[in-house]
């Protein structure tokens, strides 16, 4: 199964229900976040699924995204995904630079291209493992 890379998230809604999903999918998951507190908080004393989930938490700034693809330039991963629209161009960015493509995702005046990409990471992700 896969193993992805999951930038940051939203600490209620579908940053509840997905890390246990992908979980019982059987794939895991490298949770990185630049303060992860802020997830903790949001459940009491209880952890959050995101991190209670994750095989490992990385703690880092995650709104610069070039230090952020350098940060991450050493960690395996088969794909990239989040459930946070501000980070959509910085996992297409993380995506494609750690597959080694040196370009980034055109935008299309729509931004259509962000929920796709979305979509198609994660999926085609999930796929490929599959086969």
């Amino acid at each position: 199964m896969a193993h992805l890379r999951m930038i940051e998230s939203w600490v209620g809604a579908s940053g509840s229900l997905l890390p246990p999903l992908l979980k019982k999918m059987g794939h895991t998951f490298t949770f990185v976040t630049r303060k992860l507190e802020h997830y903790q908080q949001a459940h009491g004393t209880d952890q959050h699924p995101v991190s209670y989930h994750a095989s490992e938490v990385l703690v880092t700034e995650t709104n610069d995204s070039s230090d952020l693809i350098e940060f991450l330039r050493p960690y395996q991963f088969d794909g990239v995904i989040t459930v946070c629209d501000y980070y959509i161009e910085t996992v297409q960015r993380s995506y494609c630079r750690g597959r080694g493509y040196l370009g980034d995702f055109v935008q299309t005046e729509s931004g259509l291209y962000a929920q796709l990409a979305r979509f198609t990471c994660f999926v085609g992700c999930l796929h490929s493992r599959r086969a």
